[in-house]
């Protein structure tokens, strides 16, 4: 049980975040880690969306929770951009299925894309689900992808991508891996937030969970996604 204010664990995951710094951070229940990362998220920016974690029951049984984890998504690029994370840690990279919703708060659309994550802590995974939240489950924000139909996901084992790094492939995998379903992902974030003050928004993004196992970029890197005939997208992060 930590001693600190919920105001100054926010405050020190800022500094860790916006320097890409490790820190020290106490083990948190979910409520707590969510209570922080309400507190964190003003000195961020400003939210353009949600991004959903622990989408297999592998990841699930391994975090203890029995329903995914959910951060908030601070940034958004295009194919092609080149990026600037700060501090030259690695970077995870994972491919997913994306949605914007529409006025209705369901998805208006959907296309590939891939979401960058880096923890704040040097072995995340002991410190458990709660602090892991508190960190925004460590996304740093999503590469726009190719568009897909909303049809294509009724046959989600269809929707295949990989990630290739500097020419390699690294992972495959297909959009069946995220609990089935990415609508099904999306469906407990919608639960996840009926409380939340902000909850869901039209115009939001929502990064629905990796597709397969995840890749490590570093500084001078390019990734590029490969959807096959529905296109692809790359990123590069400059040194």
């Amino acid at each position: 049980m930590t001693t600190d204010s919920p105001d100054t664990l926010a405050a020190q995951l800022a500094t860790a975040r916006l320097s890409g710094s490790t820190i020290e951070f106490p083990v948190l229940t979910l409520a707590q880690g969510e209570d922080v990362a309400r507190r964190l998220a003003p000195q961020l920016g400003p939210v353009l969306g949600w991004k959903i974690g622990a989408t297999s029951a592998g990841a699930m049984a391994f975090l203890k929770v029995g329903v995914p984890i959910h951060g908030r998504l601070f940034a958004a690029w295009q194919d092609g951009a080149t990026i600037r994370f700060p501090g030259d840690r690695p970077v995870e990279v994972e491919p997913e299925i994306l949605f914007t919703l529409g006025p209705d708060r369901q998805p208006e659309s959907a296309r590939f894309g891939i979401e960058f994550n880096r923890p704040s802590f040097a072995d995340p995974f002991t410190l458990g689900a709660g602090s892991i939240v508190a960190d925004n489950a460590a996304s740093l924000g999503v590469l726009l992808g190719p568009v897909i139909p909303l049809a294509a996901l009724d046959d989600p084992a269809s929707l295949v991508a990989s990630l290739d790094i500097d020419g390699q492939c690294v992972a495959t995998g297909s959009a069946d891996a995220v609990l089935g379903d990415p609508c099904i992902a999306l469906e407990c974030l919608r639960t996840a937030l009926a409380t939340d003050p902000r909850g869901l928004q039209p115009g939001d993004i929502i990064a629905t969970g990796a597709i397969c196992r995840s890749a490590l970029l570093v500084p001078g890197q390019r990734v590029r996604l490969d959807a096959g005939s529905w296109g692809s997208a790359t990123a590069y992060w400059a040194a």
